[in-house]
């Protein structure tokens, strides 16, 4: 959506001590364009025209919006297969804790909300995703949806009680085995 120059001069490009200058804002809003290049519906980050409000082109997006994207898809989905699959697509997209490899820059996205919003989303897909999986004694997956959630929230209760269902339904399916496949190995053959 799009926002003031004024917001992006305060809450993103400014620091706890000051906010940033109309000219830093100008500077990188010129380099950012440059970058961003041209899309199909023109520059990738338009001019902040009269009223001074910035936004992106409809063609750019990011893995955060990606994954909010296909859990709505997921969410309207009847079938639970397709609703699994659209799911882990949006869990696919976590691949390490957000942010862990930057050193600066992105307090903004904790001020402004995103991170909590990220960390909703995915513990409501995960646990999703988990009961889903459990009922049908798929626990690779379920296992797969807690790991990938968990890099967002490791500590999110709701992932902890979801991390004992998974282990109370490998446990189900352990003493499902017969007694005979379970006992322990044979002795070796005396030696003499």
């Amino acid at each position: 959506q799009p926002i003031t120059g004024e917001r992006l001069r305060v809450r993103v490009l400014g620091s706890a001590l000051s906010d940033a200058a109309a000219k830093t804002l100008f500077n990188v809003a010129s380099s950012l364009r440059r970058a961003l290049g041209e899309g199909r519906h023109g520059p990738r980050l338009p001019s902040a025209g009269r009223f001074g409000h910035y936004g992106v082109a409809p063609d750019v997006v990011c893995d955060v919006s990606m994954l909010e994207a296909r859990v709505a898809v997921a969410q309207r989905c009847a079938e639970p297969e397709e609703k699994m699959a659209w799911l882990r697509s949006a869990l696919e997209l976590i691949e390490s804790e957000p942010f862990a490899t930057v050193l600066a820059g992105y307090d903004w996205f904790l001020a402004e909300g995103h991170l909590t919003r990220l960390q909703t989303v995915c513990e409501d897909a995960a646990c999703e995703l988990i009961e889903l999986a459990v009922e049908r004694g798929l626990l690779a997956l379920a296992t797969h949806a807690l790991d990938r959630a968990r890099l967002v929230d490791p500590y999110a209760e709701r992932l902890a009680a979801a991390a004992a269902s998974i282990a109370a339904a490998r446990q189900a399916s352990f003493e499902a085995i017969a007694p005979a496949a379970c006992s322990t190995v044979p002795s070796a053959p005396a030696v003499t």
